[in-house]
């Protein structure tokens, strides 16, 4: 059973998943992250007990809770499609993330926090969670990468249920930090597809304004 000090205050963190050790050296997302376990067993997580200045606390001897600020530990890359000229039915479409590596080094694990190294690893594809449904309530896609500068060339693959396949190609290499969102907004023509992009901080409460993201605005080829 736990044990905790009666008098001194104690240090707290909490790792996701429950496959994260502290003598962990490496993590690796999924490669098929098309449903929702696969997806949340690719979400790093760390935790610990902040004060009001973001600063790690010790936690006192008391009857009340204590309460953890968690942090995403990698990227995240949303993906909405919308259709364009021509109207192609995006409903049932599916995306994959190219060329990525899907593992990453710990270097360090427990009450200082979590530090991680270089993505490593051959460069794979990541299926998006979710085949695309085109409705009010489910308007994307995501998928989670280990922070990583991708090459420029094929990034984003789309794959329409009538057969067709659209690729984008980022225009040049692009750095994926952790703790932090990628949306693309993809619009789908019959000739090809176009994207807007930007970046905003994976955690809600971080304080840090969402800012413009230039991969986007690109005009892509259709297969």
């Amino acid at each position: 059973a736990p044990q905790f000090p009666l008098t001194n205050g104690f240090d707290v963190y909490a790792l996701y998943p429950s496959t994260v050790k502290r003598e962990s050296t490496s993590f690796s997302v999924k490669t098929q992250q098309a449903d929702d376990d696969s997806y949340r067993a690719s979400d790093l997580i760390y935790g610990t007990v902040l004060d009001a200045d973001g600063n790690r606390q010790s936690v006192a001897r008391s009857a009340d809770a204590a309460e953890l600020t968690f942090k995403h530990m990698l990227s995240k890359i949303v993906v909405k499609l919308e259709p364009g000229s021509g109207a192609p039915d995006i409903n049932g479409a599916s995306v994959r993330i190219q060329n990525v590596r899907t593992d990453i080094g710990i270097t360090s694990c427990g009450l200082s926090g979590l530090t991680l190294g270089a993505a490593s690893g051959d460069k794979q594809a990541v299926v998006a969670t979710y085949s695309y449904q085109y409705d009010l309530e489910n308007k994307g896609c995501a998928a989670i990468i280990v922070p990583q500068t991708v090459d420029a060339g094929k990034f984003m693959r789309i794959s329409l249920k009538n057969g067709t396949t659209m690729t984008y190609r980022l225009p040049e290499n692009t750095t994926f930090a952790g703790g932090y969102v990628y949306t693309s907004t993809v619009t789908l023509n019959s000739s090809g597809l176009a994207v807007r992009a930007f970046i905003e901080p994976w955690d809600e409460d971080s304080g840090i304004i969402g800012r413009q993201y230039t991969i986007g605005d690109t005009e892509n080829e259709k297969e």
